[in-house]
């Protein structure tokens, strides 16, 4: 394939497709995802000051969203052929899933021993 050839499917594929509003959309994903951490992040501080403890629930959260950042980026990179920056990814995110199982099961163990 050349470059011509690669550059009219390019075009065929876009065509019609506001790439202005894609690309909104990415951005606002991101921006959504960066506040609700840090919302998180900051009532996570509240609790460590007032209860002297940090919420597990919150820790779910967080790691939660970062493994499905990872598993995502990862599987995108190894579809696109990026093989070693995929099998990257995968491996933070399968880390940051273990994270979060671990997150869950402590909020439980609080949920329980309160009740």
């Amino acid at each position: 394939m050349n470059k011509e050839e690669i550059l009219a499917k390019s075009r065929k594929e876009n065509k019609g497709a506001d790439l202005v509003a894609l690309e909104a959309d990415s951005h606002s994903g991101k921006f959504a995802g960066a506040a609700a951490i840090l919302l998180g992040a900051i009532l996570n501080g509240i609790a460590m000051i007032r209860y002297n403890r940090a919420l597990p629930e919150f820790w779910a959260i967080f790691f939660c969203y970062q493994a499905a950042q990872g598993l995502a980026r990862g599987l995108l990179l190894l579809v696109g052929g990026r093989k070693a920056a995929g099998l990257g990814w995968l491996a933070y995110g399968f880390v940051m899933l273990a994270a979060t199982v671990l997150a869950v099961r402590q909020s439980m163990r609080l949920w329980t021993a309160g009740a």
